[in-house]
């Protein structure tokens, strides 16, 4: 039994051990907050790696642009259709959010299409200056956990030939293999780069370089890669099971060629992607592709204009925009912001 005298101080001690607890307990508690997931699933998004990060950072943009949130309150769950989770299994985000309750899912794909109308002030402009806007975005948001990257020495010429599904008519221009070492050998020519690094879909290619090019220091790496000819993306042709290879591989490319001082190239999101990795690349393109997407393949990069005639017959040809391209992007367009019923909206 309590005596008397003893009672206030086993009532100061335990007001003071509630006190404690509530200091603990809140102090290493997320505050209830509702949260932002912004989440793409990887059966379905039609996209490749490239445009499924610039989805990312379109609706990073679009969130803390339009609405009064931290970056402490994003969490991501981002995956690709044949690379599984993209983010955050092999890019890591650099906040972690610290809300605790139901987080509300981001459309990222939805925003990424521009639903939008083009005034809205988070639709990003496709102008050279969108790739640095991206930029900071992606630098202050993610690091990217490879260990195993090319080393790229100063000066190196990047090329990308994109050999599967987009040399498809009505998603960019064909261009074939030796077509593309006609335009190459042209480049060469009037640039001088003694260490090139190759990045293709497709085997055909990389060995065609390596056969013609023996003078040159060539770099590459060693990894899946499809036959010349499918109209079917690579990313669409290997399953990885969830390893994450397909992504570590493209990831890899994606972050040589960033650090290549110029890139040579076929159409294609994936290597305009490494101008925001690096917003002073250079970016020199060959082939045409349309608008179906706001950022970044239909930004207006150096065209190559050729020296030879041969070179020049091939890009006036190649460097012409397909006719049917922009009717049947805004197809696409439509119908998916239809299928939300949001068609003159934003999702904010």
């Amino acid at each position: 039994m309590i005596s008397q005298t003893h009672f206030p101080l086993c009532a100061v001690l335990l007001t003071f051990f509630y006190v404690c607890t509530f200091v603990v307990y809140f102090s290493s508690t997320p505050p209830i907050c509702a949260g932002y997931l912004i989440e793409i699933p990887g059966q379905t998004n039609i996209f490749g790696l490239a445009n499924t990060l610039s989805s990312v950072l379109f609706s990073i943009r679009a969130m803390l642009g339009v609405m009064n949130i931290s970056g402490d309150e994003l969490s991501f769950k981002i995956e690709a259709s044949g690379y599984g989770n993209v983010i955050p299994k092999m890019i890591q985000p650099r906040h972690t959010s610290k809300c605790f309750g139901p987080a509300i899912h981001v459309d990222a794909i939805y925003i990424f299409l521009g639903c939008c109308p083009e005034t809205h002030p988070f639709v990003v402009p496709r102008t050279e200056d969108s790739f640095q806007l991206l930029h900071n975005i992606f630098s202050e948001y993610f690091q990217i956990g490879l260990s195993n990257v090319q080393q790229i020495p100063p000066g190196t010429l990047g090329l990308h030939y994109r050999g599967t599904d987009r040399m498809n008519v009505g998603d960019a221009v064909f261009l074939s293999p030796t077509e593309f070492l006609v335009l190459l050998n042209d480049f060469l020519s009037h640039n001088w780069f003694q260490t090139i690094y190759v990045a293709s879909d497709t085997n055909e290619f990389v060995e065609l370089i390596y056969r013609t090019l023996p003078e040159k220091r060539l770099l590459s790496l060693n990894q899946i890669r499809a036959t010349a000819g499918s109209a079917v993306g690579l990313h669409f042709q290997v399953s990885d099971n969830g390893t994450n290879s397909m992504a570590d591989a493209a990831m890899a490319d994606l972050l040589a060629l960033s650090r290549c001082s110029c890139i040579f190239k076929t159409a294609s999101t994936f290597s305009a992607f490494a101008k925001v990795l690096n917003p002073n690349l250079e970016l020199v393109t060959v082939t045409a592709a349309g608008l179906r997407v706001p950022f970044p393949e239909n930004v207006l990069s150096n065209e190559y204009e050729g020296h030879s005639a041969r070179a020049k017959l091939i890009l006036n040809r190649t460097l012409q925009r397909p006719s049917t391209y922009d009717t049947e992007g805004t197809q696409v367009k439509d119908s998916i912001c239809r299928s939300r019923s949001l068609l003159s909206d934003c999702p904010f």
